[in-house]
Formats: structure tokens, sequence, C-alpha cells
């Protein structure tokens, strides 16, 4: 008795992540064309604490904060920002164009940044990252972008991401409370000079890995 022949199991390409969230700085003149452009759709609205105006859309919401930051949430997210937000409100297209606005985004270069300097004053941290395209291409799939157009909790999860991907290069510097005082407590102590001695210090062991 033959027996019947298994299909060989055909292993297809995972399709890319669909993005679900968008955030972008607006214009009160942009902000209050969206708010008017939502409630002529007689979407639904709602309250968000800190919002100018937050609606309920079809499988989108849409939240304009009073510091001009615009949320758009949901499945139909890119539908709206592509079709709606940049022809109607915005007028350009610039969503999925990074690497047309911004190559040098996409080169081997290493970035910092500095936190803990600004209205509320906390212990000063320099990071540096160096990653090349393929790792930069991953993390914009991810939704990598400025963090102050995204929320804390998304920004712990990127940072595990970040430093979790292979080929690229992580390092920090950290100047606590009693170490802050202490430097500046110092003659000619400066906090220009402390950063830029921090972000030498995160780059250069960043650039040895």
């Amino acid at each position: 008795m033959a027996l019947a022949k298994r299909k060989k199991k055909i292993d297809l390409p995972e399709e890319p992540k669909k993005k679900t969230i968008y955030t972008n700085k607006l214009s009160d003149e942009q902000m209050e064309k969206l708010e008017g452009f939502c409630a002529m759709r007689d979407w639904e609205p709602y309250g968000v604490e800190y919002a100018r105006f937050a609606f309920k859309g079809n499988k989108v919401n849409v939240v304009g904060y009073n510091s001009g930051k615009l949320v758009v949430q949901g499945k139909e997210m890119e539908e709206f920002v592509i079709n709606t937000l940049e022809p109607e409100v915005l007028g350009e297209a610039r969503y999925g164009y990074d690497e047309i606005y911004h190559p040098e985004w996409f080169e081997l270069h290493a970035g910092m940044d500095e936190s803990g300097k600004g209205d509320l004053f906390g212990p000063v941290i320099t990071a540096c990252v160096v990653a090349d395209k393929p790792q930069i291409d991953e993390w914009v799939k991810e939704g990598i972008r400025d963090s102050k157009k995204i929320t804390d909790t998304r920004i712990l999860k990127l940072d595990k991401i970040i430093r979790a991907t292979k080929g690229i290069s992580v390092e920090t510097c950290f100047c606590g409370m009693r170490k802050y005082n202490e430097l500046m407590g110092k003659p000619r102590a400066n906090l220009i000079l402390l950063l830029a001695w921090q972000h030498s210090k995160s780059l250069t062991a960043a650039l040895k890995k």
C-alpha cells in the first residue's frame, strides 16, 4: 500500500507590520482646519486630558493636544494620513518619504542626545547609538521617531528593541545629582562643558565597540 506524500510546507515571507500610530506637530491654523474637518464628518468627539480636540472615526482616533501635538491611532491610520491629513490639512506628502527628505538618517552614523537639563532637572544623561541603514530601516518599521512625538511607554519599548539589535553600538554616560552638585560646585563649572565631556565619553565608548 503506497503512502500518501506529505505536502511540503512553504514558508511565506512575513508581511511588514502595519503601522497604527502617527504623530506630528501642527500649527494653530492646521489644528483648526483638522478639527473642523473631523467635526464635518460627524465623528464622535470624546474627552482627552490636555487635548484641544479628540474624535473617534472609522477605525481611527484623532487627538490634537494644546501643545500642538497631533496623534492619529488605529487600523486606518495610514489611509487617514495619506488620503486626508496630508492633502487636506498639511498640503504636502511626507509620510513614508523619510529616506528622500532625510537621506542622512539612513547612512552609517552616530546619533547623540542628552536628557536631564530641561524644566524638570534631574540626573544628566548622554546617549550615543552607532547604526547603519539595515538597522535603521528596522527601527523605522517599529515606529522609531523624535522622542517628543511618542509616549513614554513607547520610548521604553523602543529602547529594548534598539539595545537588542545586532550590529549596533549603544553607550550612555550618567551623572547623578550628587556627582552633578560636586562638579558644579567647582570653580568655572559649566553645564555645557559637562555635557560636552559626557557626549565625548559616550561617543568614544560606542566607537570602540
